[in-house]
């Protein structure tokens, strides 16, 4: 799974938060590694944490569908690079400035070069004072327990195992409650095929690929302000209707017919010539050379893009009959020429 795909099931609440770290994560660690090394004077480490915060914080609600995700995120990386790196030069220009002398320096405090193995000390400090905290709680509950034991061997205090919980429970960090995410609110034609998907009872990849479209595409159709074409909603309502059958159907009418057959019935539907090859392409969406080779059975699409394909062909279907009903109408002269 790609870390665009991850992002957007994450957004569908398909995937839990742990998930997205185990699929994005890789990803800025190997932009923060290429970045620190392009830029130089930046932990590769650090600049990845603060990618994640990054990430966590703005790309995974701001960023949209279609724009590629790893241009975007080291765009990202080289900014946050930067400025780690402009921070760093301060506090070196202000450790020259500083007015005490070298040999004051020196008695005071050791002289370390190296950035990480600070943080690396600052952090054992911090694990050395949450476990000096911890040990005293327990210390102090244990006291007071054998010193109840002591007083009333043989009675059982009502309250004692309440005040211990309470101890303990103070000692605890404080639990954050979670906010409620707001529901997202989707354009009616979005809704639709939302709700389709599962009345249908389908994850967003299965959708995507009974659709005949990639999941990026059908995210832009769902969170984005990509209009959505009337052969993927006509091709969703019809599933709808049969139960999600379409597709089962669709592989039992195209899995062992020929590519020239099923181009052959296309063309007469459409009333187009099959020999013009060019014309077919233009109505179908393909190329002229993709549509050459389906006539000499040398490629077979899969059947999603086929399913795409017939929807194609009914809507073209639909446009040319119009368009001679119109030319119709213009020669008995019930429709005047502008």
């Amino acid at each position: 799974m790609s870390p665009a795909d991850a992002l957007f099931q994450f957004r569908a609440g398909e995937l839990s938060r742990e998930a997205l770290a185990g699929t994005v994560y890789p990803l800025l660690r190997r932009l923060a590694k290429a970045t620190a090394w392009k830029v130089g004077g930046v932990d590769a480490d650090d600049l990845a944490q603060e990618l994640w915060l990054t990430f966590e914080k703005s790309v995974l609600y701001n960023y949209e569908p279609g724009v590629a995700l790893e241009p975007y995120l080291l765009v990202i990386a080289r900014h946050a690079a930067f400025q780690m790196r402009s921070k760093v030069r301060e506090t070196a220009e202000s450790d020259l400035t500083d007015s005490s002398s070298p040999e004051q320096d020196d008695r005071h405090m050791p002289f370390v070069t190296d950035e990480g193995l600070v943080s690396d000390i600052d952090r054992c400090i911090g694990i050395l004072e949450v476990r000096h905290r911890l040990y005293n709680v327990v210390m102090n509950n244990s006291e007071t327990e054998s010193k109840q034991k002591q007083v009333m061997p043989s009675m059982v205090l009502p309250y004692a195992k309440e005040a211990a919980i309470d101890v303990q429970e103070g000692a605890r960090l404080p639990d954050v409650e979670k906010q409620s995410r707001t529901p997202r609110v989707h354009r009616p034609i979005a809704q639709e095929l939302v709700d389709i998907r599962k009345s249908l009872g389908m994850t967003h990849a299965e959708f995507a690929e009974a659709l005949g479209i990639g999941m990026p595409r059908l995210s832009s159709y769902i969170y984005g302000d990509t209009t959505v074409p009337d052969w993927v909603v006509n091709l969703a309502r019809e599933m709808a209707e049969n139960g999600g059958n379409a597709l089962d159907s669709a592989r039992m009418k195209y899995e062992s017919v020929p590519m020239s057959k099923i181009l052959a019935g296309w063309a007469e539907e459409l009333g187009v010539p099959y020999e013009n090859s060019q014309e077919l392409a233009s109505l179908l969406g393909a190329s002229k050379a993709t549509v050459t080779r389906w006539k000499n059975d040398l490629i077979h699409p899969r059947l999603s893009s086929v399913l795409r394909y017939e929807q194609m062909v009914k809507e073209a279907k639909k446009k040319l009959a119009k368009q001679s009903k119109f030319v119709e109408q213009r020669a008995v002269g019930k429709v005047r020429p502008r």
